[in-house]
């Protein structure tokens, strides 16, 4: 049943007074007379809304219109759901618009909103599995006719849907800030079975080719770079950036005095302390920056030539590191702590570090 059975409403004494304050019992009284019909709304020509809601009158005159669209896509929503869906129910809506005594271009447009509201739901329930299969395309060409949709629409309708699935899905590949190229095609396959494209400019932007460099650094064949330094054999340079080599050192900032202790005369002019007295050293740990210069990781090791001279740290000698939004803390095997202060493409170093040290099968002993 389309509309539902409320129990009799009469205005009271506020209503009659304020009549435009009862807005929600003019919609229910309508409702409630509609209730009373079949699903066809077979015999609802004879009757006018405006007869049905007399005691409400005032409102009716006023908001008339505004009132009558939610009742007929109330109907239309119902009518749609039905399996099957009666061929006649072009017919039995025009009963309603009249009944209701809608414009004829208002109930037009609203019943075009509807039906392209319906057929976008069908759509997005299909597309949600990535998959359109023969079944739901032949489905959704049935609803044209039923649905009274012209066919350019639904092209559009569902290039529309069909793209937007497709931006849903790369960011469903892309939360963990990697696009690898299995990833890429996948993307490619789908837009290629829905019939769109996917738009090159759109993989080419910022973001994406960020998150395709870092499944590089993480995941992809890595490629030695002519980095114009003499490496050793069989060892390649996968990426070089400017840093500052800072080192944790620890120095003292004053010393406390403090304990109990007396002074006794002995004689003229000579004294003897007796008691202890308790020394404390208050120190601190500050950053000593020790070279300025270019930092390349290698396959075999972080390779550092500054100003000053050249360091090097084979992988085997970090046990850990810590990354923070301006460079990394390295944890040796024994020697001062290093951080390594990075003014851009901290993320990329991370990255390729994590892969050296960790990474299983990558050659960096």
């Amino acid at each position: 049943m389309a509309f539902k059975f409320f129990p009799e409403i009469k205005p009271g004494i506020l209503q009659r007074l304020f009549p435009i304050a009862d807005k929600q019992g003019a919609a229910k009284k309508l409702e409630d007379f509609l209730a009373g019909f079949p699903n066809d709304l077979e015999g609802l020509d004879k009757y006018r809304a405006a007869e049905v809601v007399r005691p409400f009158r005032v409102i009716w005159r006023k908001h008339g219109k505004a009132m009558a669209g939610p009742l007929l896509s109330k109907y239309l929503r119902f009518v749609w759901g039905l399996k099957p869906l009666p061929e006649d129910w072009p017919k039995q809506a025009d009963r309603l618009v009249v009944f209701l005594g809608m414009d004829t271009q208002q109930a037009k447009l609203l019943i075009s909103k509807e039906a392209q509201g319906k057929y976008q739901k069908v759509l997005e329930e299909y597309l949600s599995d990535n998959h359109l299969s023969k079944e739901e395309k032949l489905s959704l060409n049935r609803l044209l006719p039923e649905l009274r949709i012209e066919p350019e629409i639904a092209k559009d309708m569902l290039s529309k849907a069909a793209e937007t699935r497709l931006e849903q899905r790369l960011q469903e590949l892309t939360q963990n800030e990697r696009l690898g190229p299995q990833e890429i095609q996948e993307l490619k396959d789908l837009a290629a079975h829905f019939g769109v494209e996917l738009p090159e400019e759109r993989l080419e932007s910022k973001e994406l080719l960020r998150f395709q460099f870092y499944w590089y650094l993480e995941s992809g064949p890595l490629k030695g770079l002519d980095v114009g330094i003499n490496l050793r054999k069989g060892e390649e340079a996968y990426l070089s950036l400017p840093v500052a080599w800072y080192e944790y050192r620890s120095r003292t900032r004053r010393i406390n005095y403090g304990g109990p202790t007396a002074r006794i005369r002995i004689a003229r002019g000579i004294y003897w302390s007796a008691g202890s007295l308790g020394v404390e050293r208050v120190s601190e740990d500050y950053l000593k920056l020790m070279d300025t210069g270019l930092l390349y990781i290698t396959n075999k090791r972080l390779l550092f030539m500054g100003q000053k001279g050249n360091k090097q740290l084979p992988y085997y000698r970090i046990l850990s590191y810590e990354p923070f939004s301006n460079g990394l803390t390295l944890q040796k095997d024994s020697g001062p702590t290093p951080f390594l202060e990075i003014e851009s493409q901290v993320d990329f170093a991370t990255i390729l570090l994590d892969r050296m040290l960790f990474g299983a099968g990558d050659d960096n002993n």
